[in-house]
């Protein structure tokens, strides 16, 4: 750093402290690099690189002759004071010089890191943040809050970059040193906030060190919701850390001294169903204008990260939008699962020499508890690596986990807590996140619930470290799921024990108020174990249907909906089916069942793919927010069986490769977009598959035609694996190691080469 570079650094100082208006003077001919005056006082400063004994002579007694002429021009009227303020620690001569007696009642010499004390109190502050969480960074063994976690790198990639180029923590604090704006997005528990930890971590050290004036600010943005003013959310952050100064904090933000690492944009948030349509775009954008406004009034050169979950907004326009950000001018990463490499890294991390089954997603915070818990062994046991699909894997898991604890635990048999997980992941769903918090008093009820008698002592132990549910808010006593699939499986239960029971609602007036009221559509894991208990317990789905949408049960009626599509089980009544959200509907190709009878009203649904029903045979929908319509013929208008009162955002061809219409360029060869399509159905959810048949929907005659020559490529490139089952179709499954380069294909069609080995 130059001297000109080190007196703009103290100017920024000087001018939040006193005087924004302030600067170089010329006084009686000699420059000055600061006065800074307020209405009771001066201040003169000179600051210096150099450390020499006659650079501190000359500049110190230059100080003190100027601060006596303003004292005897002022006469007492305002307090004068010099300053003499070094890049490093004050040498022996430099603190002599200052405490001669002629020198030291008018100047006052310290180092910078002193000087911007004056501003704030920094390790005061980074004392006081180290003790408090980030994000949702636990100890995967007791589900709290640790700071001393392991990290296992995890690097990002730069979204936009063709060669998926890949970025270390080192390289991203140097960044934000240098003032760039950047998001960091992931599934959950991929490690976000593990990452945000260690920038945090390495920025602070070079702090320390005397290598940056700037300092991190890492802010937990779940304890900001409802704030919209960046002054306001300090003086929480400040509070809630224990740092009595938050003024202090601001000031130095405004200073451009901070270095903004907010963690969880999806937390301040709602995905809120009520009134949904647009309003449910617009509760996002409003949601975000705390964040947009640190963006927006923070220095220039102040760096900033922000994080969250990567599907929290419906497309990536939404998100630039919501966040007032651009892709000109922030660089966007992206955090995926343990590669090959990571994931041996974690496994010699934790002394186990196994391998790990392939429907089990390489998420670091699943995989951290699991091996807490003690059940990395049985998930790699014989038995458990031969179910090589997602369904019968967490089948076996839940089973095995719940016995464990039962173990632990007498007075419950794992059935018991089994049922009260999956009924708590259906309270779970009432959260946004879908994962939780959910209180004390919820556990109480739901163990009530279940066992038919209030928990005892015994059964408040087994609620407080129930498997599967980590801590969320110690304080509070809540608790949240710590993996998506996890709870996924989880809601399972309750809609497969509805599916057996249904018939006693047929005619009670009976309304389980926990049914009520979901804002979470169920995922391919929890679909594919419902299906694989219809199958294997031989019962029907559709009349499961009709009593939920009777009985007002409108997200039950849309979840079994989806199940019969997969099972091709008609629905021989009338079914109406209000307010529920759907995720993607997709219609098997061919499928000649006649859905004509379903209604619904008031529905919303990222993607409705109509290209493999012929419109006779599509159910209606009234009133129903659409982000993509797809599948419909090139020239086809949108069909009748979707009312004028229905919101359609985008229709794209019978070759959608994701839910943003730009993604897909209209140049690109025949072959290239059916393999993109391909490759998108089968990666769409960690953990999932597609049948084979269903690769075909939504293509046209000569499209179709491709399919199974482009299989055989995909599957010998190593992109797809297939499950084969007895007397079954077949499932292609995602590659985990994969996944990153085919989510980077997808999001740049033609520009990735996947036929290149990594």
């Amino acid at each position: 750093m130059n001297g000109n570079a080190f007196e703009v650094l103290v100017h920024s100082i000087a001018k939040e402290l006193w005087d924004e208006h302030g600067g170089v003077v010329n006084i009686d001919g000699r420059e000055v690099d600061g006065v800074y005056e307020t209405e009771d006082s001066i201040h003169i400063v000179e600051a210096t690189i150099q450390r020499g004994k006659s650079k501190a002579f000359h500049d110190i007694s230059k100080l003190a002759k100027i601060v006596q002429k303003y004292r005897k021009q002022l006469d007492g009227e305002k307090l004068v004071k010099g300053w003499f303020v070094t890049k490093n620690s004050l040498t022996p001569e430099q603190r002599e010089i200052a405490a001669k007696k002629e020198y030291k009642t008018k100047v006052t010499a310290v180092s910078f890191a002193d000087f911007q004390q004056k501003l704030v109190d920094v390790r005061s502050y980074l004392l006081s943040r180290d003790n408090y969480s980030f994000g949702s960074v636990r100890d995967p063994g007791t589900g709290k809050h640790d700071v001393d976690v392991e990290y296992i790198p995890i690097y990002p990639v730069f979204k936009k970059s063709r060669d998926r180029q890949a970025v270390d923590i080192n390289e991203m604090s140097r960044m934000l040193r240098e003032g760039h704006l950047m998001t960091l997005t992931g599934d959950y528990g991929v490690g976000k906030s593990m990452t945000l930890r260690e920038v945090y971590k390495c920025l602070k050290n070079e702090y320390f060190k005397g290598k940056s004036a700037k300092f991190p600010v890492y802010m937990n943005m779940r304890d900001h919701y409802g704030q919209t003013n960046p002054s306001e959310a300090f003086f929480r952050h400040a509070s809630n850390i224990g740092f009595e100064a938050p003024s202090h904090l601001i000031r130095a933000w405004r200073a451009g001294y901070v270095i903004l690492l907010l963690d969880g944009f999806d937390e301040i948030a709602t995905s809120g169903f009520s009134g949904f349509k647009k309003k449910l775009v617009e509760a996002r954008f409003k949601a975000m204008e705390l964040i947009r406004r640190f963006i927006s009034e923070s220095h220039s050169d102040a760096g900033i990260i922000v994080s969250g979950r990567v599907h929290f907004f419906n497309t990536h326009d939404e998100l630039e939008k919501a966040l007032g950000i651009s892709g000109a001018t922030c660089s966007e990463l992206s955090l995926n699962d343990f590669d090959d490499d990571q994931l041996r890294l974690f496994m010699e991390s934790i002394e186990q020499d196994v391998e790990i089954p392939n429907w089990l997603p390489r998420r670091p915070l699943l995989l951290g508890y699991l091996a807490a818990k003690g059940f990395i062994r049985n998930i790699a046991s014989e038995s458990l690596q031969s179910l090589d699909d997602a369904a019968g894997g967490w089948d076996y898991l839940l089973d095995k986990i719940s016995e464990r604890e039962a173990e632990q635990e007498p007075g419950l048999d794992g059935g018991a807590i089994r049922a009260i997980m999956e009924r708590i992941a259906t309270l779970a769903r009432k959260r946004s996140s879908g994962l939780g918090p959910v209180s004390l008093k919820d556990l109480c009820d739901v163990y009530e619930d279940v066992c038919g008698i209030e928990p005892d002592e015994k059964g408040l132990n087994v609620l407080q470290k129930l498997p599967g549910l980590g801590v969320d808010n110690e304080d509070e006593k809540t608790r949240a799921f710590i993996d998506e699939d996890l709870a996924d499986a989880c809601r399972s239960g309750d809609i497969i024990r509805f599916i057996e029971n249904y018939t006693e609602f047929e005619s009670a007036e009976r309304k389980i108020d926990i049914t009520s009221g979901f804002e979470v559509p169920t995922g391919e894991i929890c679909t594919s174990l419902i299906r694989k208990y219809a199958i294997e317990r031989g019962f029907r789905v559709s009349g499961s249907v009709y009593i939920a949408a009777q009985k007002g049960f409108g997200q039950f009626a849309l979840d079994l909906f989806k199940v019969c599509l997969s099972l091709a089980e008609k629905i021989e009544k009338d079914v109406y089916i209000n307010s529920a959200f759907g995720g993607d509907l997709t219609f098997l190709s061919n499928s000649s069942i006649n859905f004509s009878g379903v209604n619904f009203y008031s529905c919303y649904f990222n993607m409705v793919n109509a290209g493999g029903i012929d419109n006779a045979n599509l159910p209606n929908f009234k009133e129903c927010y659409l982000l993509t319509l797809a599948g419909l013929e090139t020239g086809k208008h949108i069909p009748e069986n979707f009312s004028e009162d229905c919101v359609v955002e985008a229709i794209e061809g019978s070759l959608s490769v994701t839910t943003n219409s730009s993604a897909l360029e209209s140049d690109l060869p025949l072959a290239e977009r059916v393999r993109l399509s391909m490759l998108r159905k089968v990666y769409q959810q960690a953990g999932s598959g597609r049948l084979e048949n269903a690769l075909y929907a939504g293509l046209d005659h000569a499209s179709k035609q491709l399919v199974p020559d482009l299989l055989k490529e995909l599957e010998s490139n190593g992109l797809v694996r297939p499950l084969r089952r007895r007397g079954k179709p077949i499932i292609w499954q995602p590659v985990p190691e994969k996944k990153s380069k085919v989510l980077e294909a997808l999001e740049n069609p033609g520009k990735i080469d996947l036929n290149e080995t990594d």
